[in-house]
């Protein structure tokens, strides 16, 4: 058995914009575990939010190779263990998913051309910030009733500014809120609920189960990407403890390449909400899941995602 760390380079192909940060660039990992010649791919996306850096991934690959097998960053851990979920589960291929396409903050006058360059899509979920929350909402729908979903990625310390938003928009085709506020500063969420007419969603704020009865009580329902759950056999638990809970389920992904997303399409029939463009919005080099309309299906020939080639191997 043999392990390999790739390193990929994905450019964005437009500035990828939330309330945190900008990017124009997202590096990447695939760990291998090689066996009998065949590889087994599991992907690692560091999140800089989790101080997941590529000088830390390639540390931890160092520490791996010399024994260490835990305590490790969750990014690390997802790549061992999509790697160890390949090795045991077939791959299913010709797998579908409807899923949302995100919008980076933009500039308002930017956004009819960018809906224009997506039509394909029947539903977009929009990152914003407070400032022009209001602004690029109201230019999304001068142009399209297309299903909106908002992403806050903790934008908003004021409550009245959740609901002077509601207000403006409770008409519209809008079916969720993800994490508006902050972890930590959400407690609002617990009045506000009952007055919001779309799905919360919690994101940063859902600890891993262990705040569950807290996230029930703020939230309708809960984003879940194995990035941050370290892999697909957490996220499956996880499934189970918020279905349980009678929360909704949204699969997400961060910025990734199509080994993630192939792994993700095999887990998305447990979810609600599917949002799963994170391969389409990087020009990455693997191919192993194509884009039609507004589905992401995984390639009906995966023969090659397990060749050493697919990720410039020798």
């Amino acid at each position: 058995m043999k392990y390999h760390l790739v390193k990929v380079n994905l450019p964005l192909i437009n500035p990828w914009k939330i309330s945190r940060n900008t990017s124009m660039e997202k590096i990447n990992y695939i760990f291998l575990t090689e066996i009998d010649g065949r590889v087994y791919p599991g992907e690692i996306a560091p999140n800089i939010r989790f101080n997941e850096t590529p000088e830390l991934i390639e540390a931890e690959f160092n520490s791996f190779l010399k024994g260490k097998r835990t305590g490790f960053s969750s990014a690390f851990t997802c790549g061992l263990n999509m790697s160890k979920w390949f090795q045991e589960n077939p791959i299913k291929t010709e797998i579908q998913s409807k899923t949302s396409f995100s919008m980076a903050i933009m500039e308002p006058s930017k956004i009819k051309k960018y809906l224009e360059n997506h039509n394909q899509f029947k539903s977009f979920k929009m990152k914003v910030d407070k400032e022009s929350a209001i602004d690029s909402i109201k230019e999304y729908f001068k142009w399209t009733n297309k299903d909106l979903r908002i992403d806050g990625n903790e934008a908003w310390s004021d409550p009245s500014d959740v609901m002077k938003l509601v207000e403006l928009f409770k008409d519209k085709p809008i079916s969720l809120l993800e994490q508006p506020f902050a972890q930590g500063h959400d407690d609002c969420l617990i009045e506000l609920k009952s007055h919001i007419p779309w799905d919360l969603i919690a994101d940063e704020s859902f600890q891993m189960g262990e705040n569950i009865d807290e996230i029930k009580a703020k939230y309708n329902g809960v984003n879940l990407k194995m990035m941050k759950t370290a892999g697909p056999q957490r996220l499956l638990e996880l499934v189970d403890l918020c279905k349980k809970a009678k929360l909704k389920l949204m699969i997400g992904c961060m910025i990734e390449t199509s080994v993630g997303i192939s792994c993700a399409l095999q887990l998305a029939h447990h979810f609600d909400y599917h949002d799963l463009d994170g391969s389409l919005l990087v020009r990455e080099p693997f191919g192993f899941v194509r884009n039609i309309g507004d589905q992401i299906i995984s390639e009906d020939n995966l023969s090659f995602f397990k060749e050493k080639r697919s990720y410039g191997i020798k």
